[in-house]
């Protein structure tokens, strides 16, 4: 976890709102849509998406946020967001962690072609008058 120069750019935790983390560089500043990692085994991953002043930054966990506290280290890596591409992904949605979405999605195929909601939901059309 490099950043582009070679040398890590490490940070440090200075707030913690649910979703929200304020981050304090004493190097360069990551630019924004930067990837950051945080936590004890860098499993939170962070999108920087403002540069507060010329020490903060505020980003948004795409992970959960649970462990990560105050004076956490925090580790750029020089670039932005990855997505893996390519005819294996087509049609499919990922989280962040690369993990595919499928209870989702067979989950609402099961529902929707079940003939009772089809029911149901004829029936609701005709009382919202469609």
């Amino acid at each position: 976890m490099e950043a582009k120069t070679g040398i890590a750019n490490i940070g440090v935790v200075a707030s913690v709102r649910g979703s929200v983390v304020d981050m304090r560089f004493d190097g360069p500043l990551p630019p924004i849509y930067s990837v950051l990692h945080a936590g004890a085994k860098n499993e939170i991953v962070i999108e920087v998406l403002a540069q507060r002043d010329a020490r903060h930054v505020r980003g948004i966990a795409l992970t959960p946020t649970q462990g990560l506290a105050r004076g956490m280290v925090v580790t750029d890596t020089g670039g932005p967001l990855k997505a893996p591409v390519g005819k294996a992904i087509l049609s499919r949605m990922a989280m962040i962690e690369s993990i595919a979405i499928y209870c989702f999605v067979v989950s609402m195929i099961l529902i929707f072609a079940n003939p009772f909601w089809n029911h149901v939901i004829a029936g609701a059309a005709k009382v919202a008058g469609k």
